[in-house]
């Protein structure tokens, strides 16, 4: 939040949780895409809470694809935050 808030910088977040959305996009100023990151697509990925019970389903896609329709393929990102939950490699990929 301190970053577009207060620095103005603009840019991209990628959710998938559909309980955190409204909150990101209450909070944040930057666009938010409601997919989740993922080396290849997949629709409906399940995503399990800490009891592993499937608390929601998401649409996956590549981080490049989603910078691509964001308009930010071919520049510079000054900061790349990823958590994905022992997934970074693949969503680098």
């Amino acid at each position: 939040v301190m970053l577009d808030r207060c620095f103005g910088w603009r840019g991209i977040c990628v959710e998938p949780n559909p309980m955190i959305l409204a909150m990101v996009g209450a909070y944040r100023t930057c666009e938010v895409v409601p997919r989740c990151v993922a080396s290849q697509r997949e629709r409906g990925k399940p995503f399990s809470d800490r009891d592993g019970e499937i608390s929601f389903h998401a649409h996956c896609e590549p981080l490049g694809e989603i910078l691509a329709r964001a308009g930010l393929s071919g520049h510079r990102i000054d900061l790349l935050s990823i958590d994905v939950e022992h997934g970074e490699l693949g969503a680098l990929l």
